[in-house]
């Protein structure tokens, strides 16, 4: 008995790998490409439409893995971005920053950075998000 449970803990001990993971850091930049669909345009600010948003792709070791591990896209997207109308954008140069609060007065919190979104080219799609072109030709 006490050798099958030698030969277990030999088999279920975690890779190294797994422990030698370091996140990226919130300040380096990057980008997030994302379909956005304007479903009910409102009347006055362009910031107030309801959107449906699909991320197509996104720089991963970057800042905007923090957004995902944290608020998500959909929150970040609706709360930072503002989308005159439906289309694919590219917003590009997002960086975070993370600020420690007291503990006692303030809390911790975030700020970011970037570039305003603007329509994404054909190229850029192609080129950041191939197998989505793919599934819209059809």
């Amino acid at each position: 008995m006490t050798d099958l449970l030698h030969d277990l803990k030999d088999e279920i001990t975690a890779t190294p790998d797994v422990a030698d993971h370091e996140p990226p850091s919130i300040r380096t930049p990057g980008w997030i490409l994302v379909d956005v669909h304007v479903l009910e345009p409102a009347p006055t600010s362009a910031h107030e439409d309801k959107c449906e948003y699909e991320v197509l792709e996104w720089e991963g070791f970057s800042s905007v893995f923090w957004i995902n591990e944290g608020v998500g896209f959909d929150w970040w997207l609706e709360e930072r971005c503002q989308f005159p109308s439906s289309g694919v954008y590219l917003i590009e140069n997002i960086r975070g920053d993370w600020i420690r609060g007291d503990g006692w007065m303030s809390e911790d919190r975030e700020e970011w950075d970037h570039n305003d979104p603007r329509l994404a080219t054909p190229e850029e799609i192609a080129r950041l998000a191939p197998e989505w072109k793919k599934e819209t030709a059809q």
